[in-house]
């Protein structure tokens, strides 16, 4: 069985009801619910969840796979003491005063409500794409300021979305060109490094949009469907995938532009200038976790897609192009199509992997390893393994793709420069922190 519902701020709204609704997390604490009330209706021991989302639906999947690790599943004939529990659920982090009410509504559920033992109700698979959280705020002083004054985040914070121990198998694409600072994404990490939780976070080229939902005029292997890819390569261990349809969908021939050469979309537009931008930093989330949370975290377990490192090689040859006097490159070699060569780009500015290099681990007959590596100040390294790609993916390469990826690395040097003076702050004020600014708020 199975169940849809639209993520936050997707419906019958305005764009200006939508903008509205995304940027307050209207409608959350709705959709976590109703999800979890349907599964309380439907499901019977020996089910297995599996739970998926994007964006604000990403952190809506986690927070219902949190639900479901503190309740379990309510017998359906109780489910009419829902609200309440819910409501002591929804104070036990905000209000330490209703801790002994939570804990006794939680006594409820094992010894009077019918409740399933937690240990039974395990969540086979949460898979998201670039988690974010429904507040919609950027993560900054003048941000926590607005929250205290108005109380917005309190009404979300007591969402579970970390990787509780129920789950077994959690998976996240993720978006290493989304610059707006309200879309700061929401990493997993393990509890532990010890935690049985099968984590994998993969990092695509790409803004928000261009991983989790594509844009109006996406074509064949964006950014989007090499996601897609990866995720069912994830699931496929738990998961029975229609295969015809899917290679029907997905067709090499009727592609303009090969895997992973479409261009990106820049989502830093005029209606996200108030919030300002926020350079995303890849292997650099743990050390805030770390400092936030005040305790030891265990790994992230980020990778990086292959097609990031496609890209790169793809600019570089036409860089080599202009520099040799217009020299034609054959566009197979690129992976191409002849009139699809005036619209790839010449350059990948990923300004998220400024200072990353690649490095050549591991070469045989049959593969390739590859590491993104960054030195960073003190000696400190931060490596990221190149994602290997799974057999879904090998068959939609083309012959030109398949050349550049398996072809020598060895006197080709890949990497991103490191930023300028200028960039090296991650994030960048907008209109709404300049006018806290002017208020004294500094």
């Amino acid at each position: 069985m199975s169940f849809y519902q639209n993520g936050v701020a997707t419906g019958a709204l305005t764009a200006l009801g939508e903008t509205w609704s995304g940027a307050f997390g209207v409608g959350l604490n709705e959709n976590v619910c109703e999800a979890y009330v349907w599964l309380c209706l439907n499901w019977i021991p020996g089910d297995e969840i599996f739970i998926f989302g994007f964006s604000r639906g990403a952190f809506t999947a986690r927070a219902l796979s949190g639900l479901i690790f503190h309740l379990g599943i309510i017998d359906r004939g109780n489910l009419g003491e829902f609200h309440s529990i819910y409501d002591a659920y929804t104070k036990r982090a905000v209000k330490p005063n209703h801790d002994q009410t939570w804990k006794s509504k939680q006594k409820e559920l094992q010894d009077g409500l019918g409740c399933r033992d937690l240990d039974i109700v395990k969540v086979k698979v949460v898979g998201v794409w670039d988690t974010v959280k429904s507040l919609g705020l950027p993560e900054n002083e003048r941000a926590r300021l607005w929250n205290k004054a108005f109380g917005w985040d309190r009404k979300h914070a007591f969402h579970d979305a970390h990787t509780c121990e129920n789950v077994e198998n959690a998976f996240q694409a993720l978006a290493l060109d989304e610059k707006r600072a309200a879309f700061s994404p929401t990493l997993w990490s393990l509890p532990s490094s010890t935690a049985k939780t099968n984590l994998q976070q993969c990092w695509f080229p790409g803004a928000h949009t261009d991983v989790g939902g594509s844009y109006p005029d996406a074509q064949r292997f964006d950014s989007s469907d090499l996601s897609l890819l990866w995720m069912i390569r994830q699931c496929r261990p738990f998961l029975a995938f229609n295969n015809k349809r899917l290679e029907k969908e997905l067709e090499p021939d009727d592609a303009l532009l090969w895997w992973g050469a479409q261009p990106l979309h820049n989502s830093y537009t005029f209606q996200f200038y108030l919030n300002g931008q926020e350079i995303r930093r890849p292997g650099q989330y743990l050390k805030k976790q770390k400092k936030q949370d005040g305790h030891e975290v265990g790994p992230f377990n980020e990778s990086v897609h292959a097609s990031v490192r496609l890209r790169l090689l793809r600019a570089q040859m036409l860089e080599s192009q202009k520099k040799d006097g217009g020299r034609v490159v054959e566009t197979e070699m690129m992976g191409l199509r002849e009139e699809g060569t005036d619209k790839l780009s010449d350059k990948y500015d990923c300004k998220a992997m400024a200072g990353f290099q690649l490095e050549l681990i591991e070469s045989n007959k049959s593969e390739k390893r590859y590491k993104w590596v960054k030195k960073m100040d003190g000696g400190e390294n931060i490596e990221l393994m190149e994602d290997q790609l799974g057999e879904d993916e090998l068959k939609m390469l083309d012959e030109g793709v398949r050349k550049l990826l398996d072809g020598p690395v060895g006197d080709v040097k890949l990497g991103f420069p490191e930023l300028h003076a200028a960039e090296t702050g991650s994030k960048t004020p907008g209109m709404m922190n300049k006018f806290w600014g002017y208020l004294g708020y500094s």
